[in-house]
């Protein structure tokens, strides 16, 4: 979602955690 901070290692963990949320959650919807 937000590309703008995938430098620093916090952000990138909590894209990371996010995106498998957000993956997670179109996977149970279809």
């Amino acid at each position: 979602i937000f590309h703008n901070n995938d430098h620093s290692p916090i952000f990138f963990k909590i894209n990371l955690r996010v995106h498998a949320i957000f993956y997670r959650t179109i996977e149970f919807k279809f």
